[in-house]
């Protein structure tokens, strides 16, 4: 349930788009089939999503040192850990992994990671949240949330 507090639970999306990588996740029919230049991909989470992790935690008035659980897209774990470390989050946060489980499961991997942490007792309602996806098209989006 949403209401209004001082601390809001959905924060502002930040969003956008990686012309240059447009091409670098696509679905293409009959089937669809999904297909993705990797190296690209993991390039850019490296790259560019760490300093975009930033400007969505900027845009909720929080820090760092607020968020009890990092979310990104579940690509793997070679994107996951390095990036969640290069954002100076706490000690204690809680990284989600659900990759090793459920491997990349698309657009569902963030709601996915989040159910199964919930699930196994990892992290507690009303965690404050880092979410950022992204993919097709090269586009991507994060925002930061309180955990119901």
């Amino acid at each position: 349930m949403l209401r209004a507090s001082e601390r809001p639970a959905v924060a502002p999306v930040v969003w956008g788009t990686v012309p240059d990588l447009a091409d670098a996740v696509t679905i293409t029919g009959p089937g669809p089939y999904f297909a993705q230049q990797g190296r690209a991909v993991l390039g850019w989470a490296l790259r560019e999503a760490p300093a975009i992790c930033h400007r969505i935690v900027e845009a909720a008035g929080v820090t760092m040192a607020d968020i009890d659980v990092f979310v990104p897209h579940q690509a793997n774990l070679r994107m996951i850990e390095p990036l969640a470390e290069s954002l100076g989050l706490r000690e204690d946060a809680v990284i989600a992994d659900d990759v090793i489980t459920s491997g990349n499961t698309s657009a569902a991997t963030i709601p996915l990671a989040i159910s199964r942490m919930r699930e196994a007792g990892r992290i507690p309602a009303g965690a404050t949240a880092l979410l950022i996806g992204f993919g097709g098209g090269f586009s991507w989006a994060g925002q930061v949330v309180r955990l119901p």
